[in-house]
């Protein structure tokens, strides 16, 4: 998924300092997102989501496959 235009920084930021058992939670993330964003709509909020989640997959990818490289698996 490409980043949408709207999202920005500080949602990803905010993403990052939730509880990590909420940010798995669509039905109680996009609340939160919705209260402390007020300019997103709900569907914005859920691309926000999914977005994120998006990208912490790509980052524990890459982080692994670092970590092989380093240990010669």
């Amino acid at each position: 998924m490409n980043k949408p235009e709207f999202v920005l920084d500080k949602h990803l930021q905010f993403m990052d300092r939730i509880d990590p058992l909420v940010s798995e939670n669509i039905f109680v993330v996009v609340p939160k997102l919705l209260t402390q964003f007020p300019e997103i709509n709900p569907r914005q909020a859920q691309d926000i989501v999914h977005y994120w989640g998006e990208q912490q997959v790509r980052n524990a990818e890459v982080h692994y496959l670092v970590e092989s490289a380093q240990n010669g698996k």
